[in-house]
């Protein structure tokens, strides 16, 4: 658990994964502890969708105990507005989606809210949504006008989009995707969106030509860069930093024929974010002994899924971060 709220892990997969072998393959304690800190680990349905996966693996086809089920219920039963965010932003992640997690998990709708959410999943937003529900209490109201707010995000016009992701501050992926062809799309976006999304979509805004030399939007970029408590709230880990860095020094990303003219200011921005992300991950107060491997090999191909970061540079990486949390 300390390990991902504290920000230790680049990435999360490995935590993910030894959370699964401790719910399925430790003993009853161990289990039950793996289960209690599920929620505080997986944040995001991501995470949940990537247990699960890990889980099953682990299980080899033993089925769904009363601690998992149970476990995932409990991470059901959040506000019901931001679970309709959250399943409307994540709909489906690692060959799961949320109309499986709740068959299988026997989750039950503990308040009208949940029951609007859990309608919206399983039958869609014509069946699902009706007027008493959405009366029945304050709760219910805000998921309903959120559901309301992301289904007419789908065939509304650009002015009436644009005050849709003001007002109820939705994210890219409630967006249909030809809107994000836009320019002012992205920009409205932006003071709601978070770091781990600006980041991994520079590239793009850029390509847009949104972020360009003395633009409003490249200010609101590199004054969100710049925020150390921000980068500390979004748990933004420095290699993720640095690999944003490097591919955004690029013009282009590992994947697909995207390009762009980076902005100089972005750039210096990254670059001091990095360094600021070292403050996000917390010490364990143990003393660690590093050794790096020196050889050739690590001058080429790539890390941690990442092919525009050598082995040698991510090891460097990895190991300022070490010693930052030691000299802290």
């Amino acid at each position: 658990e300390s390990i991902s709220v504290g920000g230790r892990a680049a990435k999360q997969g490995p935590t993910l994964f030894a959370l699964a072998m401790c719910a399925r393959l430790g003993d009853v304690e161990c289990r039950r502890a793996a289960y209690m800190a599920l929620g505080k680990i997986c944040r995001i349905p991501t995470h949940l969708f990537t247990f699960i996966g890990f889980a099953e693996v682990l299980g080899d086809g033993s089925g769904w105990g009363r601690m998992q089920r149970r476990a995932i219920a409990e991470w059901y039963r959040r506000d019901p507005k931001t679970l309709a965010y959250a399943v409307t932003k994540y709909r489906n992640r690692e060959g799961w989606t949320h109309l499986d997690v709740l068959r299988l998990a026997h989750v039950k709708p503990v308040t009208p809210g949940h029951s609007v959410v859990f309608n919206y999943v399983v039958k869609g937003w014509d069946a699902a949504v009706t007027a008493e529900l959405a009366e029945s209490d304050a709760n219910a109201a805000a998921a309903v006008a959120l559901l309301a707010a992301i289904e007419e995000a789908k065939t509304c016009d650009k002015p009436r989009l644009l005050q849709l992701i003001t007002e109820h501050r939705l994210a890219r992926e409630h967006l249909p995707t030809e809107a994000l062809a836009d320019g002012d799309v992205w920009f409205t976006l932006l003071p709601a969106m978070g770091l781990t999304a600006l980041i991994r979509n520079l590239g793009k805004m850029t390509n847009l030509g949104l972020i360009a030399p003395l633009s409003p939007a490249t200010e609101m970029v590199v004054a969100k860069l710049g925020d150390v408590e921000g980068l500390r709230r979004a748990r933004v880990h420095p290699f993720s930093v640095l690999l944003a860095l490097t591919q955004y020094k690029n013009g282009q990303g590992d994947k697909g024929s995207l390009t762009w003219t980076p902005v100089p200011a972005v750039i210096a921005a990254l670059d001091q974010a990095f360094y600021d992300a070292f403050a996000t991950v917390e010490p364990t107060g143990k003393r660690f002994v590093i050794a790096m491997d020196v050889s050739g090999s690590m001058t080429c191909g790539g890390i941690n899924g990442a092919r525009a970061i050598t082995p040698r540079v991510g090891a460097a990486a990895m190991a300022m971060v070490t010693m930052s949390d030691d000299e802290r």
